[in-house]
């Protein structure tokens, strides 16, 4: 069964810097809180591996505090057989109206003839799980989500946890993320074709928008005047930035080209 996704939380950001896959942790200032985090990222059944697969992740520290610049947050890439590995720290429990369990996010995007996925990665035990997380949309629930720590000591004392968190991907293609599944399943989305037209090569990716935004889209296809097309929100994975309309390059009334405020992530959207 592929890695159910879970919310992407408000602290994801693009394009994040490298991470080892064994980075050196401070000693003095993380000390007692090191994290070894393995995994295998496979196909739905589960057991051809994906190669060379990105994967994003990002969490709050040992006190449950996140960084919004570029600390504790990276990506990487899986080896040949589908393995991934790197350090980090435990993540703590951080509070919005109550307490959410601790966690780490990770997304995998759309490749290799598999949808990617953002989900989050639990610690069996933690007791802000399931009907205790104050985020009761979060699948913290789900037992497929849970890992289990064990610890391993050297000869001076120096002690690390480790954890196994495998990752299942559905063969397809766009983003499953918590909202579109939800989205989908109430029937209020429709799909488009995605193109990033500065990227090379470039790659087309099969995404969900909601109905809602998609009607607005058709509509302002037809609206010459500049004023009167406002920004839209998008819920499209990663690209979850405003977007306005920039002008028709093609005629047709399913054909859109979109400009972000970000110069790299222009786009031509075709709808089925």
């Amino acid at each position: 069964m592929p890695t159910p996704p879970d919310d992407i939380g408000p602290f994801y950001r693009p394009r994040p810097p490298p991470l080892l896959q064994k980075c050196p942790v401070c000693r003095g200032t993380y000390r007692r809180h090191h994290l070894i985090v393995r995994g295998r990222v496979l196909s739905d059944d589960c057991k051809t591996p994906l190669p060379y697969t990105v994967i994003e992740v990002w969490q709050a520290d040992q006190l449950g505090r996140y960084d919004t610049a570029l600390d504790l947050r990276g990506y990487f890439h899986t080896d040949r057989n589908g393995y991934y590995e790197f350090t980090t720290v435990r993540p703590g429990n951080y509070r919005i109206r109550g307490y959410r369990p601790a966690h780490i996010h990770f997304y995998i995007p759309s490749q290799k003839g598999h949808r990617g996925v953002f989900t989050q990665m639990y610690f069996s035990g933690d007791p802000f799980l399931g009907r205790n997380d104050t985020c009761q949309k979060c699948n913290s629930h789900r037992r497929d989500l849970h890992v289990t720590m064990y610890t391993d000591c050297d000869r001076v004392g120096f002690c690390m946890d480790y954890v196994w968190f495998p990752i299942i991907l559905a063969r397809g293609s766009g983003v499953s993320t918590l909202e579109t599944e939800v989205l989908q399943r109430r029937r209020q989305m429709t799909r488009v074709f995605m193109q990033q037209r500065r990227s090379s090569p470039v790659a087309w990716q099969d995404v969900l928008l909601p109905r809602r935004a998609a009607s607005s889209l058709r509509i302002h296809n037809y609206m010459r005047s500049p004023r009167i097309a406002p920004r839209i929100e998008y819920d499209m994975g990663p690209y979850q930035q405003y977007y306005t309309r920039h002008r028709d390059r093609y005629n047709g009334p399913n054909n859109f080209w979109f400009s972000s405020r970000e110069p790299s992530y222009d786009m031509y959207m075709y709808y089925k």
